[in-house]
């Protein structure tokens, strides 16, 4: 998806937004992008620290010698990648949930940002 393309989809129903630019469009697709990224890997990170602290870590030693029995018996490594991503993938559940919400939010925030420096 290109830059363009972002835009026109973060911008679809936002009301307002007809009203700007292609490049303000994507101007604040990257300031919200950016936000986005800031937030879930803070979550993310929240996470795995929890994890760490809840039961010394235990979770995670039987997630990584499970990853390693498969690795061992395998000639590939891509039945130990598809089983790593999908251990982890529940991890991002949460900072989806937070992220989905607040990026319509930002937006909005940014084009009325925008609208009343026009004024």
């Amino acid at each position: 998806m290109t830059k363009e393309e972002r835009a026109e989809k973060w911008f679809r129903h936002i009301p307002g937004s007809e009203n700007i630019s292609m490049e303000k469009k994507m101007e604040v697709c990257k300031r919200v992008a950016l936000k986005i990224m800031i937030v879930f890997l803070v979550i993310f990170l929240l996470e795995f620290v929890s994890l760490l602290m809840i039961g010394d870590g235990a979770f995670l030693n039987w997630l990584s010698n499970l990853l390693n029995k498969i690795n061992a018996g395998t000639r590939t490594y891509i039945v130990t990648a598809l089983v790593g991503i999908l251990s982890v993938s529940p991890f991002t559940i949460l900072p989806f949930m937070v992220i989905v919400p607040l990026k319509n939010q930002w937006i909005k925030a940014e084009v009325n940002k925008l609208m009343n420096e026009n004024r």
